[in-house]
């Protein structure tokens, strides 16, 4: 709180997230992963997302979880950067998923929070959860705070924004 350390996204960050980012990625994890596996053209495409990712100080990382089988995309900050922006991390189901995203802005800030955000996703199997990535009152006049109207230029308004335009008719909830 008060390090003024959260950035504001830029538009032109935004918009490369969205389109080379973020839409490529939900396209490509629900037309092109299927029984647990990419084709050689997607994998390809993974790698380019992520070196588009890593030019914005993100990973994309291919998570496998042992004890449930479940395979999930994770988009989180490079924890190498010298200035951290603190926009948030991503995750996506692959494969069999419901048609809901679960939403964390203030995981830091509102206890139990986070920890029930993943329980609800885990069990609902929802497709996307996004985490806010910055303490609310980090900076001094309230440009860290997700939930504020006034700040709704930010990674994970634009998450949410592709997530429901990719879509399209299908229910998301």
């Amino acid at each position: 709180a008060g390090s003024d350390l959260y950035r504001i996204p830029l538009a032109e960050e935004l918009l490369f997230f969205d389109m080379e980012i973020l839409s490529p990625l939900y396209r490509l994890a629900r037309m092109e992963y299927r029984s647990g596996g990419w084709t050689a053209e997607a994998e390809d495409a993974l790698r380019g997302i992520a070196a588009a990712a890593g030019g914005m100080g993100y990973e994309l990382i291919q998570y496998h979880h042992l004890g449930t089988g479940v395979d999930y995309l994770i988009l989180v900050e490079d924890e190498t950067v010298e200035a951290p922006r603190y926009w948030g991390t991503y995750v996506f189901r692959l494969g069999l998923a419901q048609g809901f995203v679960v939403q964390v802005p203030r995981p830091l800030a509102e206890l139990n929070s986070f920890e029930y955000a993943v329980a609800l996703f885990e069990t609902m199997q929802g497709r996307a959860l996004l985490i806010g990535g910055a303490y609310p009152t980090a900076n001094l006049d309230g440009s860290a705070d997700l939930v504020r109207e006034t700040n709704k230029v930010s990674l994970f308004s634009l998450v949410h924004q592709v997530l429901l335009r990719e879509s399209g008719s299908e229910p998301l909830l």
